[in-house]
């Protein structure tokens, strides 16, 4: 605010540099930090010798397969993930998956057999995984990630 001669009160409008127009524009388009995920959503199917786990991903992370004994996870790089597993025992049983939990990196999946694990992606960002009697190993693509003991 300034004042005229005859002390008249002026309001000037404020000017924005343009380096601040940028700033601001920037700080507008960035995603704030924890914001939610996307989720991602696992979906299950039942096969004869073997069921299986498919997440559907926009674009498929850079992931690990491990096995413990009857415990294995599926292990994702990058930013926690939003995974919706809330539907996977809707449509298998739990004689080779007894259980699923979702973690921020990946899938903790606890066994009801002693089961070969079989991951491995497919054109349109999907992660199938496949857990399955040893003597139902079954050929499969290239990129294909194993774990037993």
């Amino acid at each position: 605010m300034r004042r005229t001669r005859n002390g008249r009160r002026v309001f000037r409008r404020a000017r924005w540099s343009s380096s601040w127009r940028i700033a601001f524009a920037i700080m507008l388009a960035t995603p704030v930090a924890g914001a939610a995920a996307e989720p991602v959503r696992v979906r299950s199917g039942e096969h004869p010798g073997f069921s299986r786990l498919v997440l559907d991903f926009g674009q498929v992370p850079h992931w690990s397969v491990t096995l413990d004994g009857l415990e294995g996870t599926v292990t994702f790089e990058g930013p926690p993930l939003l995974l919706d597993t809330s539907e996977i025992h809707d449509r298998i049983g739990r004689e080779r998956i007894r259980s699923v939990r979702a973690e921020a990196n990946g899938l903790h999946l606890a066994l009801g057999c002693d089961c070969l694990v079989e991951a491995y992606a497919l054109p349109g960002g999907r992660l199938v995984i496949d857990v399955g009697e040893r003597s139902e190993q079954r050929p499969v693509g290239a990129g294909t990630g194993f774990a037993q003991p």
